[in-house]
């Protein structure tokens, strides 16, 4: 009997966030593989060997797993699609679940994000990764959230880029804009540039909704949560 390789990471928000272990292991492998359907399978088949095999098949029988054990259905029961502006949904028995949820994964560790109640989004990113800054920064960063990452005659902070990073993708996810969206119009709280781990921000794309952000990380990736929720609050302040 093989071990699960997902555990509960943390609660943020009302929001339960689940770890996945992505690293080689050829065991889980196998038995990851065999929770899936038919077109899971078709669509493993299609990935290069290797990592990106194992994280699809990993993290989708995780998500399988988790969400057949939250919704109290067998996994014969669960099946994915899609709705609005390309974001996930499930559904039992061809009913929609009475839930959200969103997956990230980066090197060898996933996370998936589930709330009852909230449009949501979640991104995370492995610090130990290679990658191009100076390729991207100036076209989705603002000029403050350059400002922000840039070290004096040292190129940039890999971890503060990052926390940056992860929060615009996740607020591009829980709004299910994606990769059409111009990240650099999607500019982080300053509050949390500063340091503080939760921040608010509106867009003018979605005008009646906030949306509540939240960062995270351990040593060896940083992460953001994005989710929807009511302000009661009237000041402008507090999304400065």
């Amino acid at each position: 009997m093989v071990n699960q390789w997902w555990s509960c990471f943390a609660q943020i928000d009302g929001v339960d966030i689940v770890h996945i272990d992505l690293s080689p292991n050829a065991a889980r492998e196998s038995q990851a593989v065999k929770s899936l359907n038919k077109l899971e399978r078709e669509r493993w088949t299609r990935y290069h060997p290797g990592a990106p095999k194992r994280r699809f098949a990993l993290s989708r029988a995780a998500l399988r797993a988790v969400l057949c054990e939250t919704l109290t259905c067998d996994n014969e029961e669960l099946e994915f699609g899609w709705v609005e502006r390309g974001k996930p949904r499930a559904y039992v028995d061809g009913v929609p679940a009475p839930l959200h949820f969103n997956v990230s994964h980066s090197g060898d560790s996933g996370m998936l994000a589930i709330s009852p109640d909230h449009q949501l989004g979640i991104d995370i990113e492995e610090l130990n990764q290679e990658f191009r800054f100076d390729a991207i920064i100036g076209s989705t960063f603002s000029p403050d959230e350059q400002a922000a990452v840039s070290i004096a005659d040292k190129g940039f902070d890999t971890r503060a880029f990052f926390e940056i990073w992860t929060l615009k993708e996740a607020i591009a996810k829980a709004t299910g804009v994606g990769l059409s969206a111009n990240l650099q119009c999607i500019e982080t709280p300053t509050a949390i540039r500063r340091g503080a781990i939760t921040g608010h921000i509106r867009l003018p794309e979605f005008p009646d909704v906030a949306w509540r952000l939240h960062k995270f990380s351990t040593s060896d990736f940083v992460g953001a949560l994005a989710v929807e929720t009511v302000v009661s609050c009237t000041s402008e302040d507090m999304f400065e």
